[in-house]
């Protein structure tokens, strides 16, 4: 935690665009750390997320003796997924400060919401759920 005389020589330097421009590029860099998917096996696409719902797509699918052994493993997919997400949040979090700060308007990340299997999974299942508590 910085005291109070580092927060206020923090607050007082002087934003410059490439402070800016530096800030944004981290955000885009984490972001795709996050969201972009990677090939686990020939053929097969998943981010991070993605991962760790299917994950827990094939430990439902598993007899219950096999669920603790699967459960180190979602554990560990969770772990990394959340350093990531962790790294894009402090990015983010810094770059609008920055823009607080100069007084310009934060520009949105140009990545896109992920469309790999297990996000794909995810939203089917959050649907379904959603359409059954309307009916």
């Amino acid at each position: 935690m910085p005291t109070a005389y580092q927060q206020k020589v923090y607050e007082t330097t002087i934003v410059t665009p490439a402070m800016l421009d530096e800030a944004y590029a981290e955000v885009e860099r984490t972001l795709a750390a996050y969201v972009v998917a990677e090939e686990v096996r020939p053929g097969q696409w998943l981010c991070p997320r993605g991962r760790v719902y299917r994950a827990f797509d094939i430990a439902n699918r598993q007899p219950s003796e096999k669920h603790a052994v699967l459960r180190v493993e979602i554990d560990r997919l969770c772990a990394v997924c959340d350093k990531r997400r962790d790294a894009w949040t402090a990015a983010e979090r810094r770059y609008t400060d920055l823009c607080r700060r100069a007084h310009v308007e934060p520009q949105p990340p140009t990545s896109d919401a992920c469309t790999c299997e297990g996000c794909q999974l995810y939203n089917e299942t959050v649907e379904y759920l959603a359409r059954k508590a309307i009916a």
